[in-house]
């Protein structure tokens, strides 16, 4: 979901390496914010181009979940909250920047961003009660939901000079923001005329709001971008059943297929790596090999069942969360898959 920034240090220039033929990849614990005990779970959704992970964890408050970032210098750091039980990160850009939601003490949810040096920021809403960030680019700009004055939940672009901007819909009520690239590009899903369809959208300063839908895959929704302009998502196929997607703004698509049963492609990097999660294990896609089970490109005996893959970065580094075996137990956790070729 990250891509390349002119920001960027030419030693990040060098991570910009293809998935080799044969992928295999070593697997980190990324922990919990409380090992051992009864929160003894994580996931993770978001990862940066320098391998750095946010998600959110149980702590040893008993249903308390908390934002956490996770570095290899410094493990696992608690992002706190609004002042309510729970928060949860959903991405983090190459500066170390943190967006997601936090709950307040009275109980909604905002949405946040995250630094080292100033804390957690509350980003507001648009005239509502409650808000979402789902993703950030490294400019600074940050998308997702919000609710409005008259309760509607439409998706949101926010930058520290406009604030929160109302991205508006397809014609339905509502529409929801998950993804942004580096060039403005956003994408997400909304009701249509009627209230009636889901369809992906496409948006930029310039276009506004586009329908990425098709006749192929009704509804659909899309999660991921890439810099070249390529979207990633769910489309329904059959009624109930819905399949991993990869499509572009002009509107060609391809069905990434299964590994049995449903499937969803959460996220896709640079090079056209896709992943995401089928018939409960997490997958990898590339247009060499196809859709692979992650589970099968780790080491064999490592005590993991990698069930869900949220992220990916341009080095081909990827997070998402499954079961480990910790001291003969089963305990979920978020996961970090580094390329060992």
């Amino acid at each position: 979901m990250n891509t390349a920034s002119r920001f960027l240090t030419w030693s990040f220039v060098l991570l910009l390496v293809p998935l080799a033929t044969g992928q295999q990849f070593a697997v980190t614990d990324v922990g919990s914010l409380d090992p051992g005990g009864l929160g003894d779970v994580s996931f993770a959704y978001g990862i940066n181009s320098f391998g750095e992970v946010v998600g959110s964890s149980y702590t040893a408050t008993l249903y308390s979940q908390h934002a956490y970032i996770w570095t290899k210098k410094d493990g696992i750091h608690d992002l706190g909250t609004f002042g309510g039980s729970n928060s949860f990160a959903y991405a983090i850009d190459d500066f170390g920047t943190v967006v997601g939601e936090s709950q307040l003490a009275s109980g909604e949810y905002h949405a946040f961003s995250w630094t080292k040096s100033g804390g957690m920021q509350d980003l507001g809403t648009l005239g509502g009660t409650y808000s979402s960030a789902f993703a950030t680019n490294n400019y600074g700009q940050v998308v997702g939901q919000a609710s409005t004055a008259t309760g509607l939940a439409h998706a949101f672009l926010w930058t520290k000079k406009d604030g929160m901007l109302d991205l508006g819909t397809l014609g339905g009520n509502s529409s929801e923001a998950y993804a942004i690239n580096n060039y403005g590009g956003v994408v997400g899903a909304s009701y249509s005329t009627g209230n009636g369809d889901v369809d992906a959208f496409f948006w930029d300063m310039s276009k506004g709001m586009k329908d990425l839908g098709t006749k192929k895959f009704d509804p659909s929704l899309a999660y991921g971008i890439n810099g070249l302009g390529q979207v990633v998502g769910q489309g329904f196929a059959y009624v109930g059943v819905s399949h991993a997607t990869l499509q572009t703004e002009a509107g060609a698509v391809r069905d990434l297929g299964t590994l049995g049963g449903d499937s969803i492609a959460y996220a896709i990097n640079d090079h056209g790596a896709v992943v995401g999660t089928s018939s409960t294990v997490a997958f990898l896609w590339t247009t060499k090999q196809g859709m692979r089970d992650l589970n099968l490109l780790i080491p064999k005996n490592s005590g993991w069942i990698l069930g869900v893959a949220n992220a990916l970065n341009a080095a081909g580094q990827i997070t998402g969360s499954g079961p480990v075996l910790i001291n003969g137990n089963d305990a979920n956790h978020a996961f970090l898959l580094t390329p060992t070729n």
